[in-house]
Order: C-alpha cells, then sequence, then structure tokens
C-alpha cells in the first residue's frame, strides 16, 4: 500500500515578496491580500543597459517569490 503524500505549505513567517519594475501596484496587493510586507530590493539598470537587482534582505531559508509580470499597465 503506497504512502499518502504530505501536502506542503507555505509558511507566512518564512515568505518574502519582492517587486520587479514592471508592476509595483501588483506586487503591493499581493502582499496586501497574503497580510505580509513586500520586501525591500532595488531594481535598475547598469549604464550598459543590463538589469541591475539587490536583494536588501536576507532570504536564507525563505520562500522567497519575484512578482515581475511581462506586460506593464495599460493606459487607455
Amino acid at each position: 500500500m503506497a504512502k499518502a503524500k504530505k501536502k506542503k505549505t507555505l509558511d507566512k513567517n518564512r515568505m518574502m515578496i519582492f517587486s520587479g519594475n514592471a508592476n509595483l501596484k501588483l506586487s503591493e496587493e499581493i502582499a496586501e491580500t497574503l497580510g505580509i510586507e513586500l520586501n525591500d530590493a532595488y531594481v535598475g539598470k547598469f549604464p550598459e543597459g543590463e538589469v541591475n537587482i539587490k536583494i536588501n534582505d536576507n532570504v536564507r531559508g525563505a520562500d522567497v517569490f519575484v512578482i515581475q509580470s511581462t506586460l506593464s499597465l495599460i493606459h487607455i
């Protein structure tokens, strides 16, 4: 008889959410809905145009999620 696999759940105390540069408002709303704060990261560009990301929090042992949509907001 096979053992049933135990479902792994996320612990909000270990969860960290960082925002990319496409849609900060979306990241803030997700964090608010989950009842956690958006974590601190710098997202910019190097002079050559390459993306520069610096995570300003310790992520060791955390469940980390980066919110980066592929489309920015559309203004109609």
